[in-house]
């Protein structure tokens, strides 16, 4: 079952607490407040840029070193704009793209529980306007058995 979740609270008490951040976090782990961070500015960057911003993001996400979260787009009537399919797919399909959309217009921004069975994950969105069209930006990020965010599923 997909989660609505609107604040970023519940994400950290669903795996047991804020996630740890400092020196002591190992490499490609993420605390929230990054992953709404770089979302808002993505947003930003559609806003300003419009559907051809996707190019420049695409080649940003592709010459990255695999520490990022995966990204997408959607418009509001569900149909994906930007971004890998299997984000889409693997995180409960439909109704994940569905609590997506209800979060982004009910409540602006938010995080869904994008969970499957290939392990738990979230995913942080915001409603957008890219080109004329009501959009939602969104980013998906992982939980590990320690409660922390990666982008990445962990090993099993």
């Amino acid at each position: 079952m997909v989660k609505l979740v609107p604040v970023c609270l519940a994400v950290m008490a669903s795996v047991g607490g804020t996630p740890p951040v400092g020196p002591d976090v190992p490499g490609g782990v993420l605390h929230p407040a990054q992953v709404e961070e770089l979302v808002d500015q993505i947003t930003e960057i559609l806003l300003k840029r419009g559907t051809g911003a996707f190019a420049l993001l695409g080649r940003w996400h592709a010459a990255g070193d695999g520490s990022d979260p995966d990204l997408f787009v959607i418009d509001m009537r569900g149909k994906l704009l930007f971004g890998a399919p299997r984000t889409v797919a693997d995180a409960c399909g439909d109704r994940f793209v569905a609590a997506c959309v209800m979060v982004a217009e009910r409540f602006g921004c938010g995080w869904v529980d994008g969970s499957s069975p290939g392990g738990a994950s979230w995913s942080y969105v915001r409603e957008a306007r890219v080109d004329g069209i009501e959009a939602l930006v969104g980013a998906r990020v992982h939980v590990n058995g320690d409660g922390t965010l990666s982008t990445s599923f962990p090993a099993r």
